[in-house]
């Protein structure tokens, strides 16, 4: 519920944010937003992973979120699609291959408004909810899909 606040998290790349981590070199997200700075170099080896998973949660939220992929049932068999345009973002594509296939959604800002294209692989089920989309969430079956929401 904190879309503008995450964004800014995910795309400044000063402290604290994920990219400044990445800014300094990182490969994998660090158990500390500063495990190594320009002035004070590493911080207390006992408690400074640098491969942690618990900052890592910006996948989650990069796929549940940014690109709107998640599971509405076990094994993928139903799926939500409700992608959510980013501030700072002018597109993102996600893929996700799922127990059932490859699951695809991708959005980008036109001068008209948000094109999407989703995919839902075969012997499975979605609703995909957009953003600004008038007529509510659609329930679809396996296939390829193009919308466009208007400004």
């Amino acid at each position: 519920g904190q879309s503008p606040v995450a964004a800014r998290l995910l795309l400044n790349d000063d402290f604290p944010s994920w990219l400044y981590q990445v800014k300094l070199g990182s490969t994998t997200m660090w158990e500390r937003w500063d495990g190594w700075t320009p002035e004070r170099g590493f911080q207390d080896v006992g408690m400074n992973s640098f491969n942690h998973y618990a900052f890592g949660a910006v996948g989650d939220y990069l796929y549940r979120h940014v690109a709107g992929i998640s599971p509405a049932s076990p094994g993928y068999r139903t799926i939500l699609i409700a992608p959510t345009p980013t501030p700072g973002l002018e597109h993102a594509e996600a893929t996700y291959d799922s127990p059932c296939g490859l699951i695809k959604s991708a959005w980008k800002r036109t001068s008209t408004g948000i094109e999407y294209d989703i995919t839902i692989p075969p012997n499975t089920k979605a609703e995909i909810r957009l953003a600004g989309q008038k007529n509510g969430p659609v329930q679809v079956g396996s296939g390829t899909y193009h919308y466009v929401v208007a400004k």
